[in-house]
């Protein structure tokens, strides 16, 4: 019999282990990671196409997501309603999204619809219609919707610090692109970015489903048959380095909070501290009960949340701060902020590893829990490079690593003199104590109005 009146005890062993994958090529070469799954009748399909926003031309920043865009509105004859309505009737999800280095194109179907459903996929990703009437409808739609970011206090602090940050390398631009480069942009260029890029070699397929890998890769061989150009990208490097820490402040007077901002260069995603910078960030701000939390949050009550994270490109890593809070304790959460950086770089507590390891530890499942979770898991495999037992290994390399290589990887990847800071809010409010705490050296101002993208 239960006892319900006790809680259940936790333990700090959990047997999991996460579901493999099988690796194998459709005839025309394309790779595909495959991981079968019985618990429902449903596949997941993610195809990965190796260019984003960092391969577009300098003046023609959004071709990408243009190209994305545009794509699904009409192929292989039909009109985007048309494909719209026979996903639907099949019950089939599917999107499309554009980051720096990758498009993703994700489909949920149903197993006894995935015929018809990679049909269409197949018609999308190899004959879309690219009509010169959506072209130019997506592309005034994007256009509108780059007029209407500004307006956003959040995005344009993301903006101007991914601006900041990357200065002088392709990963600076927004992926939708800006105003002016966007309307250089023609059909023309869209035609020949999808007949350059969209190759049997430049594409992968990471899927889960309720079949076998023979009989899913039977039915993509069926279906996708046709990719003509034979061209691989090439993984984009460049030399960047921190600078000086700089306060960037982008003022929108009469604003109520301030949205902030600030990050630094960091060790990749390849590199050996990858655990020890994951561990280090949720005791400092990846997680709810992290110091910059419990600081912000419920002691001062200055914000109703604080994150941190380490976000990744192919070749960058790069360690990244947010909040957002009321004009008038902007610079108090600045000063806290650099207060909670400097000491995450010189003490953290046993107490601290053991709950975040445990945190990890039994989060880490959840990972799994779902078709398009492990999907999205496979598909950081293939993007990253990583080992392909790297989820294998997991939790054994994340327990292993030291007190001491926690303390290094904040020292090395969290640099309080080396980071760039937005803040977008009333300037004049806070201004004179931020000039007070950082020096006017160290700061530019900018008024919302100036800011073009």
């Amino acid at each position: 019999m239960i006892d319900r009146t006790k809680p259940p005890v936790p333990k700090n062993e959990i047997n999991y282990s996460p579901p493999g994958f099988t690796e194998t090529k459709l005839k025309n070469g394309v790779p595909v990671f495959y991981t079968e799954k019985n618990s429902l009748p449903i596949v997941q399909i993610n195809v990965i196409v190796n260019t984003g926003s960092a391969s577009d031309p300098a003046n023609k920043q959004g071709l990408t997501n243009l190209l994305a865009v545009t794509i699904d509105e009409g192929a292989n004859g039909f009109s985007s309603l048309e494909i719209d309505n026979k996903l639907e009737a099949l019950g089939t999800l599917f999107s499309i999204s554009v980051e720096p280095e990758n498009t993703f194109f994700t489909m949920m179907t149903l197993k006894k619809n995935l015929e018809k459903s990679l049909e269409i996929l197949s018609w999308i990703l190899q004959k879309p219609n690219f009509t010169e009437e959506d072209f130019i409808r997506e592309k005034n739609r994007i256009l509108d919707e780059v007029k209407r970011l500004k307006d956003s206090p959040a995005f344009i602090a993301d903006y101007f610090l991914t601006k900041n940050l990357f200065k002088g390398t392709p990963f600076a631009y927004l992926n939708l692109g800006a105003s002016e480069t966007l309307k250089n942009i023609s059909l023309s260029d869209i035609k020949n970015h999808f007949e350059k890029y969209f190759s049997s070699k430049n594409l992968s397929v990471v899927a889960v489903g309720n079949l076998t890998e023979e009989e899913f890769s039977a039915a993509m061989n069926k279906h996708f048959t046709e990719f003509n150009a034979d061209y691989k990208s090439v993984p984009f490097k460049a030399s960047l380095q921190n600078r000086k820490r700089h306060f960037h402040l982008v003022n929108k007077p009469g604003a109520a909070q301030s949205e902030i901002r600030i990050a630094n260069l960091s060790t990749g995603r390849h590199s050996p501290d990858f655990f020890g910078k994951k561990l280090a960030n949720s005791i400092l701000g990846g997680q709810f009960s992290s110091r910059l939390n419990h600081n912000l949050r419920e002691e001062k009550g200055i914000t109703y949340g604080v994150s941190t994270f380490f976000k990744y490109t192919k070749e960058f890593g790069s360690f990244n701060a947010s909040t957002a809070v009321d004009s008038a304790n902007t610079i108090l959460a600045v000063k806290e902020f650099y207060k909670e950086f400097d000491l995450i770089r010189q003490e953290i507590s046993d107490e601290e590893i053991a709950f975040s390891k445990s945190y990890a530890r039994k989060l880490f499942p959840l990972q799994f829990a779902s078709y398009s979770k492990i999907a999205t898991n496979n598909t950081n495999l293939v993007v990253f490079d990583l080992r392909k037992d790297f989820y294998k290994t997991y939790i054994e390399e994340l327990e292993a690593v030291t007190k001491d290589e926690i303390l290094r990887s904040a020292q090395t990847n969290i640099l309080p003199d080396s980071q760039q800071v937005v803040i977008v809010g009333d300037v004049n409010s806070f201004i004179d104590e931020l000039t007070e705490f950082a020096g006017e050296d160290t700061i530019s101002r900018y008024e919302l109005e100036e800011i073009t993208i």
